[in-house]
């Protein structure tokens, strides 16, 4: 390694001309693990005969206090991660057990996942996510999207060059499937070669970093993407805005939405008419279901289905005499006066009113 290289060696993300793989990270954690123990660390090299990297440390650490040990022990062990981005190894497989299949498990902290063969890699990304957003992570193109899949996240990070399966099939492949097409993907890679990034968003990915890249530019990348995610207002109101917005969606998603109007409208009738019921007539599992539909309606699936018996029975209101717990039962509701509360809280004015 030339000389001129050296002190750069030990900043986080540096890579010496004609470096091959790793991301740069390796040296920056030895230097902060050798600081932490108040040591130092050099490196030393002869261009052509390779480098050695030196690690003096004092043989005492002044007011190290041995019971300590004991306390800091479940912090190491959970992997939690101090200011200086030092932590513990999680694995991917560790990860995985983290995640829940609660529906609302990303009510408040949005589920992100990391997609990186490189360990290091994940653990500064999730050092950086992990105060706002739930983590999930995976070690190649194919296990993430397994997890993709089975999780839907809000968002994914994903790598480009990777084993198994790289970055830019997962995301082909991550945009084809119904259950995964509205999850936006930021793709991260060592090169910046136009010709990638073409091929990247030929892909559907929907924003690109290039490695280096700073904490805050990821946060705000992201927080870009979830804020401009489109939200439907209505899909039961056959307004002229309603088809206006679904054509906005892509090709998937309009079909998905078509379809769960159809199954909505021909089951809401069935008061024992369930969310498992209505995610196997759309071929989604129950935390698929809701997780799309939240991302794309901003309303839960319970919610979507009551909001559906309610338009219905507005339109039966004005159009038929049939009276109010006639109307009730029709659309699916077992109580006239919760039908009510229901019809007030939704359109202002109870079902008498209306007519």
């Amino acid at each position: 390694m030339a000389k001129d290289e050296l002190p750069r060696l030990f900043e986080r993300f540096y890579q010496a001309r004609g470096a091959e793989g790793g991301t740069g990270i390796g040296l920056s954690l030895v230097k902060a693990f050798v600081e932490l123990h108040k040591g130092e660390v050099h490196a030393e090299s002869e261009e052509g005969k390779g480098v050695t990297i030196v690690v003096s440390l004092p043989d005492s650490q002044p007011g190290y206090d041995p019971a300590k040990d004991v306390e800091e022990k479940p912090k190491a062990e959970a992997g939690l991660i101090d200011d200086n981005y030092v932590a513990t190894n999680i694995s991917a497989k560790e990860s995985a057990e983290r995640i829940t299949n609660a529906e609302d498990f990303d009510h408040d902290r949005p589920l992100v996942l990391i997609i990186d063969d490189n360990n290091g890699m994940r653990t500064y990304l999730r050092s950086i996510l992990k105060d706002k957003y739930n983590i999930s992570e995976a070690a190649n193109g194919k296990e993430g999207l397994e997890k993709a899949r089975r999780e839907v996240p809000k968002l994914v990070i994903c790598d480009v060059m990777m084993p198994v399966m790289d970055g830019l099939e997962f995301t082909r492949q991550l945009k084809a499937d119904t259950a995964t097409c509205h999850i936006p993907v930021i793709l991260l890679t060592a090169r910046s070669l136009t010709e990638q990034r073409e091929e990247g968003y030929g892909t559907g990915a929907d924003s690109y970093l290039t490695k280096p890249f700073s904490g805050s530019v990821l946060l705000a990348r992201i927080d870009n993407l979830l804020r401009s995610r489109f939200t439907l207002r209505s899909i039961f109101s056959g307004s002229t805005e309603e088809k206006e917005e679904e054509k906005s969606l892509n090709t998937l998603d309009q079909t998905f939405i078509g379809r769960l109007r159809e199954v909505m409208q021909k089951n809401m009738g069935d008061s024992e008419y369930s969310v498992e019921r209505l995610g196997a007539d759309v071929g989604l599992s129950r935390v698929q279901l809701y997780r799309k539909v939240k991302a794309l309606t901003g309303q839960t699936p319970v919610e979507l289905l009551r909001k559906a018996r309610l338009e219905k029975a507005k339109k039966l209101l004005l159009k038929t005499e049939r009276s109010v717990a006639e109307i009730a039962y029709e659309v699916g509701f077992t109580s006239p006066s919760y039908f009510n509360k229901c019809f007030k809280d939704e359109f202002g004015m109870s079902p008498g009113e209306s007519r």
